[in-house]
């Protein structure tokens, strides 16, 4: 399966339009730390290998993604493991004996919002992202036969809800916090 998914500012205008035609599901925070294996230079998340730790209600769950985009459309196939009942400290020390470690964290509080369109049940994601302010999400889980027409969706939606083109922000979070912080991220 594959995540669908694009990102925008958030507008209070949207927020209101969001509440009046979607479906709350529930609030939450997610903390995520992500780790590499690059030393001595700047993180290319791009390029080089990324994973992160999530917490979340408890939960604790190691995970990657094979990352592409379709314009300004993330398409995610990820990876995850949970590792709940795994010591985080004694996994941190295991990864920096590997030499993999943390480079940026990342917390998230997000209003969940989920409705039917276009044949899709879009999960729509209000979110405060701690340095970096309110962002819309709106992600499909879909095979990838329907793809195009998940991204299509997703426009369509966009579109009907007024969020504009120069609003939509096709970078990663923690590319954004990167740049936010200016700092040559040095692991070690």
């Amino acid at each position: 399966m594959y995540e669908v998914e694009k990102k925008a500012y958030l507008r209070e205008d949207i927020l209101e339009k969001v509440k009046k035609i979607a479906i709350f599901k529930y609030c939450t925070e997610k903390k995520d730390i992500y780790f590499t294996n690059v030393k001595g230079r700047k993180v290319n998340i791009y390029t080089d290998r990324v994973f992160r730790i999530r917490e979340e209600n408890g939960e604790k769950i190691l995970s990657y993604k094979d990352k592409s985009f379709n314009n300004k459309t993330e398409i995610n196939k990820e990876h995850e493991i949970d590792i709940s009942n795994v010591d985080l400290l004694k996994l941190k020390e295991f990864f920096n004996y590997m030499e993999i470690y943390p480079f940026i964290e990342k917390t998230k509080k997000t209003s969940l919002y989920n409705m039917d369109y276009e044949g899709f049940k879009l999960n729509i994601e209000c979110n405060e992202i701690e340095n970096l302010g309110r962002f819309i999400e709106v992600e499909i889980i879909t095979e990838d036969k329907n793809i195009e027409n998940a991204v299509k969706a997703i426009d369509n939606f966009f579109e009907e809800i007024g969020i504009k083109e120069e609003e939509i922000e096709k970078r990663y979070y923690i590319d954004l916090l990167m740049e936010r912080n200016d700092e040559v991220f040095n692991c070690r």
